[in-house]
């Protein structure tokens, strides 16, 4: 049933009990230039920050922002309360279980594509970087591709069930990397699924659908592929 009427009745259409002033206006403006530059902007270079919102469906004719928006461009004053889902939590561990000596630990409460960044960053930092030689060069890199762990990050932002308590939770451990998103597969799809070719379900479209413009994410259900 919720699937059926997910088309037009889900979280992130509703009002989101906030206005216009919490709205993080530098990274719209940031959006922006990067939708543009990405040749997937809907509006144009000079478009203020309600225009941006209205051309991806975040806010209504008078410029209130919808909870897509306050997801995906919340200022972090602005969360708390029914938005306390929002951002991660991201630890690092000097071992192979979660209860062990915890090396770093935060809670991010920012925005998604805040929260992105910062959690892109963590991974970064704590993942080991081993010498590769390759001929007369040697070569240092982080032992997961970036284009991975960014992936990992990306559907966990995007796909993750924001009617759901509880944060996107990322864990680096000695010897894996752990990205938990909250809520499950939708739409028939299953893990299995995702090992070969499949179609692309968004749970949060418009959500997705920033990312997409953003140039995080394809909207082709090939990342897991890739």
């Amino acid at each position: 049933v919720l699937e059926r009427a997910h088309g037009f009745d889900r979280w992130e259409l509703a009002p989101s009990a906030r206005d216009l002033g919490s709205i993080d206006a530098a990274e719209v403006t940031a959006f922006r230039d990067d939708a543009i530059a990405n040749n997937r902007a809907p509006f144009e270079a000079g478009a203020d920050v309600p225009d941006v919102l209205r051309a991806l469906g975040l806010a209504d004719e008078g410029g209130e922002p919808n909870r897509a928006a306050i997801a995906l461009f919340a200022d972090e004053k602005a969360l708390g309360g029914e938005y306390s889902m929002l951002g991660c939590h991201v630890v690092a561990v000097d071992g192979t279980d979660l209860g062990e000596e915890l090396l770093d630990e935060a809670m991010v409460e920012r925005n998604a594509f805040a929260a992105l960044r910062e959690s892109f960053d963590f991974c970064r930092r704590h993942l080991t970087r081993p010498v590769r030689l390759e001929g007369l060069q040697a070569e240092v890199g982080i032992e997961i591709p970036e284009l991975v762990i960014r992936e990992a990050l990306a559907n966990a932002f995007a796909h993750r069930d924001y009617a759901t308590a509880g944060r996107v939770q990322v864990r680096v451990y000695t010897d894996r990397l752990e990205v938990v998103s909250p809520g499950g597969l939708h739409f028939g799809l299953t893990t299995n699924d995702l090992y070969g070719p499949h179609g692309s379900h968004p749970w949060n479209p418009l959500v997705i659908g920033a990312l997409y413009r953003r140039g995080i994410v394809d909207q082709l259900g090939s990342g897991t592929l890739r």
